[in-house]
């Protein structure tokens, strides 16, 4: 599985603005939501949330991957940002997170979102 069949190059940025992990996720979903159509952003920014307070998707070595599968999206896609200022992801190892990858699913595509955080996370 190759990253870049995923990402795409509107949705990476670099000096987000935010200072905790809600205002990545905001900022990040709202690039989403201006460059993917139909794409319903109060739902990704819903989904996101609420999977974030499950479990913190921070790994280690300050980089976090929030995911979610949402009803308003055809297909699994990418993003990556990298904060001006390093926030709180509830990391594994207490490091704060820099970079951002956030990907986003139909509910039906579950496995290909499953082997694309598996990717990112081996690769990391």
């Amino acid at each position: 599985m190759r990253l870049s069949q995923y990402l795409q190059p509107e949705l990476t940025v670099t000096d987000i603005q935010a200072t905790t992990s809600t205002n990545t996720i905001e900022s990040m979903v709202q690039l989403f939501a201006s460059n993917i159509p139909g794409l319903d952003g109060k739902e990704a920014l819903e989904a996101l949330l609420a999977r974030e307070k499950q479990v913190p998707t921070g790994l280690e070595n300050g980089i976090a991957i929030p995911h979610a599968t949402i009803k308003s999206t055809d297909k699994t896609t990418l993003g990556v940002g990298l904060l001006s200022q390093a926030v709180d992801f509830g990391t594994q190892d207490g490091s704060l997170v820099q970079l951002v990858f956030m990907i986003l699913s139909p509910q039906k595509a579950m496995s290909t979102h499953i082997k694309l955080l598996a990717r990112i996370a081996r690769l990391c």
